[in-house]
């Protein structure tokens, strides 16, 4: 069979195909392992718990065991579900977002191959557009999404000497606002004693925004508006 560059680029050997052959074939060939990588989710019984208890209630009731097995849903996503995610989102982190803002993918690859692809690559106009990596090695999945060539590019990590005592390392921060019901991370970069190995002191990204008056920058902050083609800022 004859396939197109496409076709080629999808059949072949993968960085990311040949990653998820192997998680999923881990637990099946040893199911009392313990998987702690691959971003394989943990067991939680009280969230089994509340799954199961959702499942039983829509095949219990007759209509919503048919909206789900029998009906096409919107391609944005189930509108009440959804409805429900921008309201969480609203409360926990303050955005004001809507259902409109919101939309439901069969998984983390699906949805960067096509946010991916609408940002970048070929455009219209002739040029070419690349996704900026901020920091190199990453993760491996993200090297066969692009469609089109030098669709990646990266900022090479550097450790800096301020003088014969310090050093500057990137660092992910992790926010323990227990206000918040879901934390978050956020990048920086930490100033360290190269003697002792202490941290002298830590420097957020989103603070240096903030503090510089660039918080428009920071997802979240500014207005949304629906549009169907382009991404909301």
């Amino acid at each position: 069979m004859k396939l197109s560059q496409f076709g080629e680029k999808f059949s072949g050997l993968t960085g990311i195909v040949e990653l998820m052959d192997d998680l999923g074939g881990a637990l099946n060939e040893n199911p009392e392992m313990i998987f702690m990588g691959g971003g394989n989710p943990a067991r939680i019984a009280e969230v089994e718990s509340v799954f199961q208890s959702r499942l039983e209630g829509i095949i219990k009731d007759s209509n919503k065991l048919h909206s789900l097995m029998g009906i096409y849903q919107s391609p944005q996503g189930d509108k009440e579900f959804l409805t429900e995610v921008a309201a969480l989102l609203r409360r926990q982190f303050g955005w004001r977002l809507t259902a409109k803002n919101i939309a439901i993918s069969n998984g983390s690859q699906p949805a960067f191959f096509i946010l991916y692809n609408m940002l970048a690559g070929s455009m219209s106009d002739g040029s070419q557009r690349s996704i900026h990596l901020p920091l190199a090695p990453e993760y491996i999945g993200y090297s066969d999404i692009g469609l089109s060539d030098s669709f990646f590019t990266a900022t090479r990590p550097e450790i800096e000497m301020f003088n014969d005592d310090y050093i500057s390392v990137p660092i992910v921060i992790k926010n323990n606002n227990k206000d918040l019901e879901f934390p978050y991370l956020d990048h920086g970069f930490a100033i360290v004693d190269i003697i002792s190995g202490s941290v002298i002191k830590r420097y957020s990204i989103i603070d240096i925004l903030k503090n510089n008056n660039f918080i428009g920058l920071l997802f979240g902050v500014g207005e949304f508006e629906y549009d169907r083609v382009h991404l909301n800022d």
